[in-house]
């Protein structure tokens, strides 16, 4: 099988490309798709500037013509949030997902690998957060990534009444600043507004 991973803003991506993540995504995540996003037509929060890294492949059809499809898809986020009375740059790994056909190949590490890299350069990164299933923790930790048994992430303000996530924080603590409050992230929750990446 031969993918390439590439990366792409959402202004320099493709709508072929656009519309193949989001017909993937309205099945993996259904409830995003819901009330006011049931016409949803982006990706992610433009305000979390993501740039997204895309594995495709090449179909033939029969012809001479071939035509990428998007075979795995994740999103390196970005915001200032404020914890705990400080503010810090958090960087963010999300909507990651690989087709069925396409799992257990290769092409969903070698996109992680490649998302978290990317992060780990940032020069005014404090911190990173992903979210994933129980059963993908393991996964996720050869990458770097460090599973927050503790810690909590709420979807919401310090002022309303949120529950947290049903999936495990992970983290990766970044600069001086950020490792600095690793115990601040692991003992108290984290609100971290209406939308988590």
């Amino acid at each position: 099988m031969g993918y390439q991973v590439q990366n792409f803003t959402r202004t320099e991506m493709s709508p072929v490309l656009k519309w193949q993540i989001l017909t993937a995504m309205r099945f993996i995540w259904p409830e995003g798709f819901e009330g006011v996003n049931l016409d949803r037509t982006w990706i992610c929060p433009g305000e979390f500037y993501p740039l997204h890294f895309i594995a495709t492949d090449f179909t033939r059809d029969g012809s001479s013509k071939s035509a990428k499809i998007v075979i795995s898809h994740g999103a390196v986020l970005q915001r200032d949030l404020m914890h705990c009375g400080e503010t810090f740059r958090v960087l963010g790994l999300g909507g990651v997902y690989t087709l069925p056909a396409f799992r257990h190949s290769g092409v969903a590490s070698d996109l992680v690998m490649k998302a978290t890299d990317h992060i780990l350069t940032r020069p005014r990164a404090d911190v990173a957060i992903a979210t994933c299933r129980p059963e993908l923790v393991g996964w996720y930790s050869r990458f770097g990534w460090v599973p927050i048994k503790e810690g909590r992430i709420i979807p919401t303000t310090e002022t309303e009444n949120g529950q947290p996530l049903d999936e495990v924080l992970l983290m990766l603590f970044i600069s001086e600043k950020g490792r600095r409050a690793e115990t601040l992230f692991r003992e108290e929750p984290i609100y971290f507004g209406r939308d988590v990446w």
